[in-house]
């Protein structure tokens, strides 16, 4: 297993102990030996979230774990980066997986090639419960400097201009796995856009499950993943989705 050089997994999380990609914790177990820190903000989680983070921390030493209300995108991305102590970040999300890491490493240590740009990786969207894809991500470059910071949810800010002069990989890729927009579109992010969002966290939404709940067999053929075996885990450390969510996903199985 490589590790990524001069790097902290910088993360936000809410809600994530199931998610499209099999929840945080599979997450976490693939992506946390990769680098030498890692900063992960819990903004305000109240699904067990914040107690599977800190089981994470007793196991891996390099992990901090933070708590900041969540007040935007922005904001709490730029509270993540002020934690970080390493030369560069790579900012993930809850329900993406890295592969081909290897890439970043060598670009990384190719050090004259890319210094102070950030790392555009390529980045495919799965979607559930349908197994759509579809290429692309608006925020991106994902590995950057640390000393950039964040102007908008997906742009970089008083040093944007540096932002955008960056590499691509070639190999190194990002799955992302998310639900389609629907309800999430309509309801959350317009309600985050207004003033009548009062700080809920997502799990309170009616529509939760829907968002969370994973294609099983998407994830299994993709990630080689057992949802099942997670399922079990979880309960393990006294942790479980919704009912509606593990309902659903049993239900996938008959």
């Amino acid at each position: 297993m490589v590790i990524i050089p001069k790097t902290t997994l910088s993360m936000i999380v809410r809600d994530e102990i199931m998610n499209p990609a099999g929840g945080l914790l599979p997450m976490l177990e693939k992506h946390l030996p990769l680098v030498e820190e890692a900063v992960v903000v819990d903004t305000g989680s109240l699904d067990g979230t914040r107690q599977l983070l800190e089981y994470f921390q007793a196991l891996y030493p390099h992990l901090r774990v933070y708590d900041h209300q969540f007040d935007g995108y922005t904001k709490s991305r730029e509270f993540a980066r002020k934690k970080a102590n390493t030369r560069y970040l790579l900012c993930l999300d809850a329900d993406e997986v890295l592969f081909e890491e290897e890439e970043l490493v060598e670009m990384i240590n190719d050090d004259k090639t890319w210094r102070g740009k950030g790392i555009e990786i390529n980045f495919l969207n799965f979607i559930s419960p349908t197994s759509e894809t579809y290429e692309g991500c608006a925020w991106n470059p994902r590995l950057h400097p640390r000393n950039l910071g964040y102007g908008s949810s997906h742009q970089f800010g008083a040093e944007k201009s540096k932002c955008y002069r960056r590499e691509k990989t070639e190999r190194a890729i990002i799955y992302h796995f998310r639900p389609a927009l629907g309800t999430k579109k309509e309801f959350w992010y317009k309600l985050m856009d207004t003033d009548k969002y009062n700080g809920e966290a997502p799990s309170e939404s009616p529509y939760f499950p829907d968002w969370r709940t994973p294609n099983v067999m998407l994830v299994k053929e993709k990630l080689d993943l057992d949802i099942l075996k997670v399922l079990e885990i979880l309960n393990s450390l006294g942790l479980q989705p919704k009912t509606e969510i593990s309902d659903a996903i049993y239900g996938q199985l008959q």
